[in-house]
């Protein structure tokens, strides 16, 4: 998109989310290995073309992972959240004790403070509870459960790794021809790809 610059001037934003940045990144690796350029000219053509990529191929990049593009990021998550899920329900199993504990305080404050008592169910229709105190222990333990897994460094790392991989080889495969032409037309890169 252009923004406008000091006095009037416009100029390309170039900054770039990180998925699009690794996607930038495979293609630049790819785009260099089929030219056939080799050693210290493969590594000085993969940095030219990135610029490129980042420059005034960023559009390509951008349509690539879209929503109704050929590798939609939407799509790339649900496949690292998938791809992670047994270390995710490991980690879960392990929070079951802090969870509960937690769900008990919190669901007890709430009956306590509304004149309850969180031992019974028997108020808690008439106090306007939408659930007893048992469902709302159960389901406060499930949210945390959830939360404390989705924020361990291990999860996080195995889905960013996940994601990465998913998206990189997704538009190495799908998207290296409109970006080849891209980089071809706008950075007069023709001989050279």
């Amino acid at each position: 998109p252009l923004a406008r610059g000091i006095q009037g001037v416009k100029r390309v934003w170039t900054t770039m989310d990180p998925q699009s940045r690794q996607m930038r990144g495979g293609l630049s690796i790819a785009m260099a290995e089929a030219s056939g350029a080799a050693g210290a000219e493969a590594a000085a053509l993969q940095a030219e073309i990135g610029k490129c990529l980042q420059m005034k191929c960023q559009r390509e990049v951008g349509k690539c992972k879209a929503s109704n593009g050929p590798c939609p990021q939407p799509a790339g998550r649900m496949l690292a959240r998938r791809a992670c899920r047994p270390i995710k329900q490991e980690l879960m199993a392990g929070l079951e004790e802090f969870c509960t504990g937690r769900a008990e305080r919190v669901v007890g404050l709430t009956f306590k403070a509304a004149g309850a008592n969180p031992q019974t169910d028997k108020l808690a229709d008439q106090l306007g509870f939408p659930q007893s105190y048992s469902e709302m222990v159960l389901g406060l333990v499930n949210k945390c459960r959830h939360s404390e897994a989705d924020n361990d460094p291990n999860y996080i790392n195995c889905f960013e790794t996940a994601l990465e991989k998913h998206m990189v080889s997704c538009a190495v495969e799908k998207c290296l021809a409109p970006a080849t032409n891209c980089a071809k037309t706008a950075c007069r890169m023709d001989g050279v790809l």
